[in-house]
């Protein structure tokens, strides 16, 4: 896994969007996380969209 560059946003990936495009992202040097690596694949949106805004993610 790259290391995170704390200077760069951090781009959340939801679930829809599958981990692939988390890698492509990390390849090209941005900061992304992905919903499953957080949260669970059937938690709904209202759970986790909250969160994500909290921790800043874009």
């Amino acid at each position: 896994m790259n290391k995170k560059n704390t200077d760069k946003p951090i781009f959340f990936v939801d679930r829809a969007l599958g981990k692939n495009l988390v890698k492509i992202l990390r390849n090209a040097g941005a900061n992304a996380e992905a919903h499953i690596d957080h949260f669970a694949p059937n938690s709904p949106d209202v759970e986790w969209l909250p969160e994500v805004s909290c921790r800043g993610w874009i």
